[in-house]
C-alpha cells in the first residue's frame, strides 16, 4: 500500500492506507511547486561533478541533455495526479538519455531517485521523515515485476538517517561545504548496502567500498590530509575494478534534495532536527 505523505492536508481515511495508484492520484492535494523540478536539475549536477569516482567526466553529460532532463524531472512532477506510468516512462528516457551522452552509470540511479522523490508530490511542509516514506513505498511500488521494475535498490529512509545528520555534523565540525558533503557521500557509502554493486561484482565489492569508506571517516574525513591521500587510493581501486557506488551516490542526492524541499524534523517526526 502506497499511502500518502502525513502531510495536515492529508485526511484520516487516507493516511490509513488506499490503492497505492489512487494514493497518487489524490485531488485534494495539490500539484507541488514547479521549481522542484528545477532544483531535482541542480541536485543532480551537483552530485555528478561532486562524486570523486566520476573523475569530472559526470558534469559534461548532464550539462550536454540538461534541458531534456529538466522537461523529464517536470514530468515526474505530474505522477501524483497522472498515476505512476508517468515515472516508469520518465525512469527509461532518462536512462536512455544518460547512456546516450556517457554519463557515469551511477547517475543513472541519481536520477532515478530523484524522480521518485518529485513523484511522491512533497511540499515544503512534509518533513524529511515523511517524505522518504512516501519514497520507499513508491519505489517498491515501481520495482514490483509487473511493472517491469528493477530490484534491489536502496531506502529513502535510510539515506535520509544516515546522510543529513552526516552532513550537519560535517558543517558543524567547520569543514568546508565539499568537504561535508565527500564525508556523507562516505558515511552513506560505509553505512548502506549496495545491492547493484553486489549483483553485478558481488559481496567482497560491496565489502570492499564500505571499508575503504570508513577508513577515510576514521582518520577525520577529506578535509584532512591523511582523508585526501585515502580517498585517493580509495578512488584508483574504483577505478582498478571498475566499480561505482550507485545507492551511496543516489542517496547524497536524496539528502540534498531533501534540505531544500522539506522543513526540518521536530522529535514528532521521529529523526533528528
Amino acid at each position: 500500500m502506497l499511502p500518502p505523505l502525513l502531510s495536515a492536508e492529508t485526511s484520516d481515511d487516507t493516511a490509513a492506507g488506499q490503492d497505492p495508484e489512487r494514493a497518487l492520484q489524490d485531488p485534494g492535494r495539490a500539484d507541488q511547486d514547479p521549481r522542484r523540478a528545477d532544483q531535482a536539475l541542480s541536485v543532480l549536477v551537483e552530485v555528478a561533478g561532486l562524486a570523486p569516482w566520476h573523475r569530472g567526466n559526470g558534469i559534461e553529460p548532464v550539462r550536454a541533455c540538461e534541458q531534456r532532463l529538466r522537461e523529464l524531472f517536470r514530468r515526474a512532477t505530474a505522477a501524483r495526479r497522472e498515476g505512476p506510468g508517468v515515472l516508469e516512462q520518465v525512469r527509461r528516457e532518462g536512462r536512455r538519455l544518460l547512456v546516450g551522452h556517457s554519463a557515469p552509470e551511477s547517475l543513472e540511479e541519481t536520477f532515478r531517485a530523484l524522480t521518485v522523490l518529485l513523484g511522491t508530490g512533497s511540499r515544503a511542509s512534509d518533513s524529511p521523515e515523511a517524505v522518504c516514506r512516501a519514497a520507499d513505498d513508491l519505489d517498491a511500488l515501481l520495482r514490483t515485476p509487473s511493472r517491469g521494475g528493477e530490484a534491489g535498490f536502496f531506502s529513502f529512509s535510510l539515506a535520509s538517517e544516515i546522510g543529513l545528520p552526516a552532513l550537519r555534523a560535517g558543517r558543524a565540525a567547520g569543514r568546508s561545504e565539499t568537504g561535508a558533503r565527500i564525508d556523507a557521500l562516505l558515511a552513506l557509502v560505509a553505512g548502506m548496502g549496495d545491492e547493484r554493486v553486489h549483483h553485478a561484482y558481488g559481496a567482497l565489492a560491496v565489502r570492499m567500498l564500505r571499508q575503504d569508506a570508513r577508513t577515510v571517516l576514521a582518520v577525520g574525513g577529506s578535509d584532512t590530509h591523511a582523508g585526501r591521500r585515502l580517498l585517493a587510493d580509495m578512488d584508483r581501486s574504483i577505478g582498478f575494478y571498475g566499480i561505482q557506488p550507485m545507492s551511496g551516490t543516489a542517496a547524497l542526492a536524496t539528502v540534498l534534495f531533501l534540505e531544500r524541499t522539506t522543513r526540518p524534523s521536530s522529535p514528532a517526526d521521529g529523526g533528528t532536527p
